[in-house]
């Protein structure tokens, strides 16, 4: 188990990263701090998603993060 940390683009989160085997993975013990943000919505979707992740896959720097129903996020890699 690993630990990680980021950022939702308002709050600071952290917890571990569990990887189970080949393309599975793990967001558990998720924290985050607990300011007012006006995309709290979308803050709120994203750390549920964050939480319900089972699996990745990376394709054309691509990392693709799905749960037990598909494909919930993609993130593009920075250049």
């Amino acid at each position: 188990m690993s630990t990680f940390s980021g950022s939702t683009g308002c709050n600071a989160i952290n917890g571990n990263l569990f990887s189970k085997g080949s393309k599975e993975i793990q967001f558990l013990n998720l924290t985050s701090e607990t300011k007012k943000c006006s995309t709290a919505k979308k803050e709120e979707e994203f750390v549920k998603l964050l939480k319900t992740t089972t699996s990745y896959s990376i394709d054309n720097d691509k990392l693709w993060l799905s749960n037990q129903f598909g494909p919930t996020m993609v993130f593009k890699k920075a250049n």
